[in-house]
């Protein structure tokens, strides 16, 4: 098993997050910003097409999911990370709170569990959480 994840870990992509951010507080109704630095430090591009999708979750429950426009298809291996911003517009129907921020890669004809990265968190769903603890105030 362990050459298998060695070879694994030479042989194609390696997808990880360098860094980012997001807007905060988010008020409902209001637009915000996700910013997230991406790099591949593996050898080959990623050939297959996912969604990058970001959750906005109170406890289990998704209040608010976002497609980011960046995508990690063709994605090159670079020694520099690449920056990815998204502008999102929060629904009146989340509720003020505080809440999760997740990210997931997802296949989009739902066939293939979401993209493992390269990164330590991932949680059983295949999700990565991106910031605990985030504000959701009211309008």
């Amino acid at each position: 098993r362990d050459w298998i994840r060695q070879g694994s870990k030479v042989a194609g992509y390696r997808l990880n997050l360098t860094g980012g951010g997001v807007t905060s507080p988010l008020q409902p109704g209001k637009s915000f910003r996700i910013t997230l630095g991406w790099q591949n430090v593996g050898v080959a591009p990623v050939y297959e097409d996912w969604n990058v999708t970001y959750e906005l979750r109170k406890s289990t429950t998704v209040a608010w999911t976002g497609t980011s426009a960046f995508r990690v298809r063709l994605f090159l291996p670079s020694t520099a990370a690449t920056s990815a911003s998204d502008d999102f517009s929060l629904p009146e129907s989340v509720a003020p709170g505080t809440d999760d921020l997740y990210l997931v890669v997802r296949d989009p004809t739902g066939y293939r569990r979401p993209l493992p990265l390269a990164i330590r968190g991932r949680g059983g769903d295949g999700s990565y959480l991106l910031k605990s603890g985030l504000v959701v105030s009211p309008p």
